[in-house]
């Protein structure tokens, strides 16, 4: 009886020996740490934004000489190195004649403003456009208009706050535009400067 039960385990030894081989020679595979093909590597870099400042809201203030100009500035991106400037304010003299209120009337611009630098701390731009300078404070009727020449630089504080300033000329005018000329008839610099803040949105 012992001779047999020797013989049986001898012979499933023997049988079992070609299986156990096969199975260690395959590669073995670590759990857990296989990667999807389909997946892509990452490389480490980010897709860079179109820009670093794609929309904006401001106030500025126009240096003018007897005036007052606060005014309210939108700016949306149109490209990479275009954007778009809007503004509308209030225009107000500090010495106003007799018998005058000193509130004036309301600019409105609009400038298409190429910008070659843009960089999350500085922005240059210059473009034209158009200024309106709606006069019913005096009058309803009167309206001045100018082609407008603008350059525009942003410097960034902060990722959302900002100062910018600006310098501006009107080469096209109607004749109550005319900058660079004093109430009193005397000559000036013909750029009308401003300056101002900035919050930025994504």
């Amino acid at each position: 009886m012992r001779v047999l039960m020797t013989l049986i385990v001898a012979i499933a030894a023997l049988f079992s020996a070609p299986r156990a081989a096969a199975e260690s020679a395959q590669p073995l595979e670590p759990t857990g740490l296989l990667v999807d093909d389909d997946t892509p590597a990452p490389d480490g870099s980010e897709k860079e934004k179109s820009s670093p400042h794609q929309t904006l809201v401001g106030a500025q203030a126009f240096w003018a000489v007897s005036k007052v100009m606060p005014e309210v500035v939108l700016r949306f991106d149109l490209h990479r190195f275009f954007w778009l400037d809007v503004e509308a304010g209030l225009v107000f003299v500090t010495n106003p004649p007799a018998g005058h209120d000193a509130f004036v009337g309301s600019p409105f611009g609009a400038h298409v403003l190429v910008a070659p630098l843009r960089t999350p701390r500085v922005e240059l731009g210059a473009g034209l456009g158009m200024d309106v300078h709606y006069l019913w404070g005096l009058n309803s009727n009167v309206a001045e208009v100018a082609l407008s020449v603008i350059v525009s630089g942003h410097y960034w504080i902060t990722p959302k706050l900002g100062v910018f300033g600006s310098a501006r000329a009107y080469p096209v005018a109607t004749t109550g535009l005319d900058l660079g000329e004093f109430r009193d008839g005397s000559a000036g610099l013909p750029v009308l400067f401003a300056t101002g803040v900035a919050w930025s949105f994504p």
